[in-house]
């Protein structure tokens, strides 16, 4: 029925199953993205109840790789796709969280398993250009863009990896730039090209001019991608995640991300967490 609102639909299906998978997963695309310890507690829920649904399983796989578990993402978002292998969704999703994971050659390889699955699928395609423009062949991408239309924005973007000359760099910047940075998907672009150049302090700089707001968690995603590597290498990039909220959850959840345990990340994740003196916010 239109005009009602979410909430409502979910509480009338509730009064039918409490634990309807369906009400789990329309509560959690309601939460603010910046709800970090709300939407844990509510997949933790989800999952006690049902540890074999594939729908909630793409859940913490999404939201694992926002607040920088990847390695516990990859886990579910494979475990969802073998629940149910022969929906082309969970196959995407899976190919998605390894290459944001960093996981590139994995990623490649379930890629190619997918286009023998569902050859000429949107889903498929969908998959193969998000691969494409950032970790595979910016070649295919470009194609892709060209002769089908797709996401044209990033054509400069593709044009620069192909022939990263200094003028065409500085297309690609200026083309991110001139669709503005007020939305999360935009500031996430030019985040993610400027970390392709090696422009470190022009991310700090623009991540910590946002207002902390909401929307501001649409950013957390990017910054544990493998082009972020460099960033994440400088202490300062814990200034950005307590900007965006994330510090706080990390130590509400105990769970500290994947690269705070890397060997040469030459800093201690706590210790300049503690140098910041935000209380968690539980």
């Amino acid at each position: 029925r239109p005009n009602i609102p979410v909430d409502q639909h979910i509480a009338a299906a509730r009064k039918l199953d409490p634990d309807l998978p369906e009400a789990f997963v329309a509560e959690y695309l309601t939460l603010p993205i910046s709800a970090y310890d709300e939407r844990l507690r509510l997949i933790e829920r989800a999952s006690a109840r049902h540890p074999d649904n594939p729908g909630i399983l793409a859940i913490p796989a999404e939201f694992l790789l926002l607040v920088g578990r990847q390695r516990e993402a990859i886990d579910a978002a494979r475990r969802a796709f073998e629940l149910d292998p022969l929906t082309p969704g969970f196959g995407n999703n899976l190919i998605q969280t390894l290459a944001y994971a960093g996981r590139t050659e994995m990623a490649a390889e379930e890629l190619k398993r997918a286009e023998q699955r569902w050859p000429g699928t949107l889903t498929l395609r969908d998959a193969r250009f998000r691969f494409h423009l950032r970790y595979g062949d910016p070649r295919e991408a470009l194609r892709i863009v060209q002769t089908e239309g797709i996401s044209p924005e990033f054509e400069e973007f593709l044009v620069a990896r192909i022939d990263p000359t200094p003028s065409n760099i500085e297309r690609a910047v200026n083309a991110v730039r001139r669709r503005g940075t007020s939305s999360g998907k935009s500031t996430n672009d030019l985040a993610q090209l400027l970390a392709a150049l090696g422009r470190e302090d022009e991310i700090y700089e623009l991540i910590m001019g946002w207002k902390r707001t909401d929307q501001a968690g649409t950013m957390s995603g990017m910054l544990f991608r493998p082009t972020l590597r460099g960033f994440r290498s400088d202490p300062r990039f814990i200034r950005v995640a307590d900007h965006l909220g994330l510090v706080a959850h990390w130590r509400n959840s105990r769970k500290w991300p994947d690269f705070c345990s890397e060997t040469d990340l030459g800093y201690d994740c706590r210790a300049e967490a503690a140098r910041l003196g935000s209380p968690p916010i539980r």
